[in-house]
């Protein structure tokens, strides 16, 4: 065993007490958890009181000159000659005292990552009062500043500690809040554009308010199939449409045919006319005129323009045919869809409702826990945001299922 040789002032039992174990030690800090800071060894190994604190300065040195160790601007690394030391000795050394002196190493290092990135001065006023400059920093520039009041320099202290180790929790809050106001901003925007729709719509020339009650109830409906096909096909003005195209391309097939052959016209006219000096003698004994005339057309020779056009409206009529028989197909179609998404839209509502309500009563619980200390802000930030997201998706589902309940209605005309 190594003898005692070191300052045991501050050090806990169980700590070190020789300075050869003390070199041991900053060498195997050094090769784990390295490039190291000095003053991320000293706060370490005094936070664990592994170590007095004038034996680490002193045995620094000593590892330094014994070149076990380079060092650059207050930043400890390890030489080749440094890391086979610590292969071969260090695990002489207590397994628990490696293991608290690398933990602490590693805090400090992440401490110092964070104060790097969110940092907090103290401003100390006359009366006692502070004021704590927090900021936020990416790439050598603040990204944020937050000036808070505290009554006394501990409570200072407290916030300052508190900022940087919840910094990240804080800006990715702050950030979060500036998202929702404009997206609150958006959302009234958007509402404000609908209210005015409505108004048009209803013929309401006055800017009134008009606030929209949502009704819970859903009713539980079930649409047959084949009824909603068979009443779609009868009254929707899609399928008379459809008809007429069937009905204008027969006629155009017609219209060629009666272009390509003999052809008829007569014309007939019959008139009366008098004159005279006066006005009333002029409707004395009238002399009748009378014109008729026949004509009669007869192509002899048009090269084929005949044939070939009847050939295009009757490739047009069959080409209407199939367009309408596809569209009379997706017709269908659009209608079985309807009807099926109609039948489980009232089970979606109920599963919504269900939904929110639980995500409710979830941010009820984070609310408390918060308040008792027991969960962190974003956990509540969270909740809040599922609630929320949980409630627009009941409203919705009760949108989609009016909507399809219409939609049907106007398509159909059927009676639910």
């Amino acid at each position: 065993m190594p003898a005692n040789d070191a300052f045991t002032a501050g050090v806990r039992p169980g700590g070190l007490t020789s300075s050869t174990e003390i070199r041991l030690l900053l060498c195997y800090l050094v090769k784990n958890a390295g490039p190291i800071a000095r003053q991320e060894i000293e706060n370490a190994l005094m936070e664990e009181a592994l170590v007095n604190y004038f034996e680490i300065g002193s045995c620094l040195d000593d590892i330094t000159r014994q070149q076990l160790v380079t060092v650059q601007d207050n930043v400890y690394s390890i030489t080749d000659k440094g890391r086979k030391v610590a292969q071969e000795l260090a695990y002489d050394l207590p397994r628990s005292v490696r293991e608290r002196a690398v933990a602490a190493v590693l805090r400090c290092q992440t401490w110092a990552r964070k104060e790097a990135k969110y940092s907090a001065s103290i401003t100390e006023k006359p009366d006692g009062h502070c004021s704590v400059r927090c900021t936020v920093k990416g790439l050598d520039e603040a990204l944020f500043c937050l000036d808070l009041g505290t009554p006394d320099r501990l409570s200072a202290e407290l916030v300052k500690k508190q900022f940087i180790l919840k910094g990240n929790e804080i800006y990715q809050l702050l950030v979060n809040k500036l998202t929702e106001e404009t997206n609150c901003m958006n959302a009234r925007i958007e509402v404000e554009n609908c209210m005015q729709e409505l108004r048009s719509y209803l013929g309401i020339q006055e800017d009134l308010l008009i606030k929209v009650r949502i009704d819970n109830r859903v009713p539980d409906l079930h649409i047959d199939l084949d009824a909603a096909l068979m009443l779609a096909n009868e009254n929707s003005p899609e399928i008379q449409n459809m008809l007429r195209r069937k009905v204008e391309s027969e006629s155009a097939v017609s219209r060629a045919k009666a272009n390509a052959g003999l052809k008829a016209d007569i014309y007939l006219r019959f008139g009366l006319t008098q004159t005279a000096d006066k006005l009333k003698d002029a409707y004395r004994n009238p002399l009748d005129q009378q014109y008729v005339s026949l004509g009669i057309t007869l192509p002899i020779l048009d090269w084929g323009r005949g044939r070939g056009q009847v050939r295009v409206a009757r490739s047009n009529r069959d080409l209407v045919y199939t367009q309408v028989e596809q569209d009379k197909t997706d017709f269908d179609l659009n209608v079985r869809k309807l009807v099926k998404q109609f039948n489980l839209q009232a089970q979606r509502v109920n599963i919504a409702a269900r939904t929110d309500h639980t995500a409710q009563r979830r941010a009820e619980v984070a609310r408390k826990l918060y308040l008792l200390g027991k969960s962190s802000v974003l956990d509540l930030n969270a909740s809040i945001t599922e609630k929320d997201t949980a409630r627009r998706s009941y409203i919705t589902a009760l949108y989609n299922y009016w909507s399809l309940y219409y939609t049907l209605r106007s398509l159909s005309l059927i009676h639910i």
